[in-house]
């Protein structure tokens, strides 16, 4: 059947258009509040949705599931997706996109310490070569002193976040057979948006950060990227492992990174060097390695 990859690749399609999205929404408008907007608005979105595939009654969840959901929600949305935000705002969406590859060899190692899954010399091998793709494409020579600072930085802050990501994600493995998908996104999303939500008000600068909020021209952008990145993504993302294996779900969904640089060298002119080329085909033949059995 189609419909299975088809929707794993709609995943990773709406994805690399919401980076660029967010792109276009320009400087000036803080990561903190972008994703609590992002995360409300989406949630305004998931909820009707939920309850139209899963029924108005709250499921039977035991006080253990509910604990590490909400954690699993605050660290990997609350946290992480801030983090992620601002990493996209220091390096741009192509650079960021290869860095993100990082993603699949860090929920296997995670996987290995704390669950205690296997790893194969082809998963080693794998996992090596998104490493160098992440290397490739955090050290540019022709950049300035300031400029290169800022790479580094940005490339260490989304390596952060997709750290923090793959323990909330990985965390949640054990309630998967016990509640729902859809109430597990729905219920990490609020939290996550609760814990954004509180990012943005305790913050020393909160005032600048909501005025620069309502100030900013890219209003459209942010609900575009939103919709796509947060709503529609997250229920292709749920769909996609529904209708595949997960190791071909993951190749799949993996393929954002090649549709974000594309993207990103047509719409934002982003140069598309030989660099960037070369550590998009060694990321994506190692998240492939990765993904073998």
């Amino acid at each position: 059947m189609l419909i299975g990859p088809i929707i794993a690749l709609g995943c990773a399609i709406t994805w690399a258009i919401a980076l660029i999205l967010w792109e276009k929404v320009g400087p000036g408008l803080p990561a903190r509040a972008l994703n609590c907007f992002k995360n409300g608005f989406s949630l305004l979105l998931l909820v009707p949705t939920l309850f139209m595939i899963e029924g108005p009654s709250f499921p039977e969840i035991s006080r253990t599931d509910l604990i590490i959901i909400l954690l699993s929600g605050s660290v990997g949305i609350g946290i992480a997706d801030g983090l992620y935000l601002w990493s996209l705002e220091l390096i741009g969406p192509s650079r960021l996109a290869i860095i993100d590859c990082l993603y699949t060899p860090t929920v296997v190692l995670v996987s290995w310490l704390f669950l205690g899954e296997t790893v194969n010399n082809l998963q080693v091998v794998g996992g090596l070569m998104v490493l160098v793709a992440a290397l490739l494409v955090s050290v540019e020579k022709s950049l300035d002193e300031v400029h290169r600072t800022q790479l580094l930085k940005g490339c260490l802050i989304c390596t952060a976040a997709i750290l923090v990501m793959t323990l909330g994600i990985v965390g949640l493995k054990p309630v998967f057979p016990r509640v729902s998908l859809f109430w597990i996104v729905t219920l990490r999303l609020g939290i996550g948006f609760v814990v954004s939500l509180l990012g943005v008000l305790f913050s020393p600068c909160r005032k600048q950060v909501i005025n620069s909020f309502m100030g900013v021209s890219g209003k459209k952008y942010i609900l575009l990227a939103s919709f796509c990145g947060t709503y529609l993504s997250m229920v292709l993302w749920v769909a996609g492992f529904k209708y595949n294996q997960a190791a071909i779900a993951a190749v799949l969904n993996q393929t954002s990174t090649v549709f974000t640089v594309l993207l990103a060298a047509y719409y934002l002119d982003e140069k598309l060097t030989k660099k960037k080329v070369l550590a998009v085909a060694t990321s994506m033949v190692g998240v492939f390695v990765l993904t073998m059995n």
